[in-house]
């Protein structure tokens, strides 16, 4: 209250007392919500992490795969040339005729 439009000490306290209790309710609420945030945070990046590794262990494994059907396919392209040769020759050889020859 004032008197005669001055400030009493008493009121003055009483006004900053207020003010600094709203202040310390929403600074409460602000650290409140940045808390929440940072843990927030902190779970998304904890699992975007641990499917980054699983990630990259699947990739890992396929890449081992890849390896193996690469040999195979190396395996698959010789023995595809080794039957070739072994048509090609088989191909040139003349084979006796299953047919009797004719009597002398």
């Amino acid at each position: 209250s004032t008197s005669a439009g001055r400030w009493t000490g008493e009121a003055v306290v009483s006004t900053q007392s207020t003010g600094m209790q709203g202040m310390s309710a929403h600074t409460i609420q602000f650290v409140d919500a940045h808390s929440r945030a940072v843990d927030d945070i902190s779970e998304t990046t904890d699992r975007s992490v641990k499917e980054m590794y699983s990630l990259l262990s699947k990739a890992s494994t396929i890449q081992k795969d890849l390896v193996k059907v690469e040999m195979m396919s190396s395996h698959l392209k010789s023995i595809n040339k080794y039957l070739e040769r072994l048509d090609n020759t088989l191909g040139a050889v003349k084979v006796p005729s299953a047919t009797p020859a004719p009597p002398k």
